[in-house]
């Protein structure tokens, strides 16, 4: 193997570990209803961000394209020896335990601000399929 390719050869021999697979699972299924909620052509994507020292990062983002709109709702870091859950905006960590993220998605939820932007998210929606229109 010519030196230049030992990169590839060390990439193809990692078996990746199933780090936060439990809460990831639990973030998905959050972005999931949120976009059922909002409705098509909203949507709700669970996002890779980067990895970073509170571990690898995931976004939940709320976005209408034909309002040029995009939020992101919160940023959940998961350590990658899976011991800890970073959670941004209520901050702080959480044990990587799936009652704790939930109670913590459901806190979000209760955020008066966050439901003005869903409702009005899902008006628009709802708006935009009967008529065509977003106005």
């Amino acid at each position: 193997m010519a030196k230049n390719e030992e990169y590839l050869k060390l990439l193809n021999e990692q078996k990746p570990k199933a780090t936060g697979s439990v809460a990831l699972k639990e973030l998905h299924s959050f972005v999931a209803q949120v976009a059922t909620y909002v409705g098509e052509p909203a949507r709700c994507d669970l996002l890779l961000g980067g990895l970073v020292s509170y571990g690898q990062e995931y976004r939940a983002v709320l976005s209408f394209p034909l309002l040029n709109y995009s939020q992101t709702l919160f940023r959940a870091y998961i350590s990658l020896d899976n011991q800890a859950i970073t959670f941004h905006p209520t901050g702080g960590k959480i044990e990587p335990n799936i009652t704790d993220l939930r109670e913590r998605l459901l806190e979000m939820l209760r955020l008066p601000a966050l439901i003005e932007t869903l409702q009005y998210i899902k008006d628009k929606a709802e708006t935009f399929r009967k008529t065509g229109h977003v106005s």
